[in-house]
């Protein structure tokens, strides 16, 4: 445990130290995990296709050098280069709900924006369920927007793949308005997107009002209410739409979003709790109840390592002191014959 609270605190002075540059790689490495992802998962457009290694060095430089805002309007350019091949229309659809979010909501705050992102590429690999746990943690149910936005534009995503893989076999391009309709019936009648929506947004509302009461260990009882409540709403959303859920694939997931939650808490906070301490005192107009629960801090001491040399010794060179030696005699012997 020792060891995690120094690896804690050494990661915390590097971030507050480069928190900068930090900032700059990470969202380097999102802006290039982007357009790799969307390079592999809708390869419509050749053009996008061929330079897509040049194109995502591009797209991580400007995302990184940009605020996040500008980050995610980015990220959609290439969805829309790649859906344009196919509809015009989808894509005209898919940037007007980028946009709308980004003036109704992302404006006011740019880590919404970054959440988006994240939660679209976690979705490729069927892990969305860390994240409205970890934005809970982290900030507010102001993020509920942010999430309802990420799970749309999702379905519009998978909306457009269904598309094209129906008009993929039709010898006459279908109309744009054909398009339009599909891609409209497709969101208006998709329960399962209602779903993530809905429980998502409980999640968050949930995990936030838990993690701030005053019972010791709320954060963490509030990560194990939401990963159950995630749980039990997609078993029994699952049943009622129909479909059937893997268990095995849902607990692995459920897994490795607690595993992700645990980390994030662990770095946001950490309290000692053997040491609370119940306070009381009032003023003119008030009588305080305050629970004090001192946070650990293990300072991370900088260790210097000295190199110390055994002194050698001095070399003897053994001719001169025979000869010293000699002449020492020589000069006794003739003070005694004098």
């Amino acid at each position: 445990m020792m060891t995690l609270l120094v690896l804690e605190s050494k990661l915390k002075n590097i971030y507050a130290r480069y928190s900068r540059w930090i900032r700059i790689i990470v969202k380097f490495i999102i802006g290039i995990s982007i357009t790799l992802v969307v390079g592999n998962t809708m390869p419509y457009n050749p053009m996008v296709c061929d330079n897509i290694m040049l194109l995502s060095l591009v797209l991580g430089f400007l995302i990184a050098l940009t605020p996040d805002s500008v980050g995610i309007f980015l990220a959609s350019a290439v969805v829309v280069a790649q859906v344009m091949y196919i509809s015009i229309i989808m894509a005209v659809v898919f940037l007007s709900v980028v946009i709308i979010y980004i003036l109704l909501f992302g404006r006011f705050d740019e880590g919404q924006s970054l959440f988006i992102v994240c939660l679209l590429l976690f979705w490729t690999i069927d892990q969305p369920y860390a994240f409205p746990i970890i934005i809970a943690l982290l900030g507010t149910v102001a993020y509920v927007p942010a999430c309802i936005i990420g799970v749309l534009l999702h379905y519009v995503i998978s909306g457009i793949k269904e598309y094209h893989l129906l008009t993929m076999g039709k010898v006459e391009a279908p109309s744009q308005i054909e398009g339009l309709r599909f891609i409209v019936d497709y969101i208006a009648r998709n329960r399962e997107m209602l779903l993530y929506m809905g429980l998502f947004s409980v999640v968050i509302v949930l995990v936030f009002i838990l993690r701030k009461r005053s019972y010791n260990y709320a954060s963490y009882v509030a990560i194990a209410v939401g990963l159950i409540v995630s749980a039990v709403g997609m078993i029994v959303g699952d049943t009622m739409l129909g479909t059937k859920t893997d268990i095995v694939k849902l607990l692995i997931a459920m897994l490795v979003a607690a595993i992700l939650s645990i980390i994030v808490q662990f770095f946001r906070m950490n309290l000692n709790y053997s040491g609370v301490r119940m306070l009381q005192f009032h003023d003119d107009e008030y009588y305080y109840y305050v629970k004090a629960i001192p946070k650990i801090k293990v300072e991370a001491k900088d260790k210097t390592i000295k190199n110390i040399k055994d002194l050698e010794p001095e070399a003897i060179d053994l001719q001169d002191k025979i000869e010293k030696t000699l002449e020492e005699d020589l000069e006794a012997e003739n003070l005694k014959k004098k």
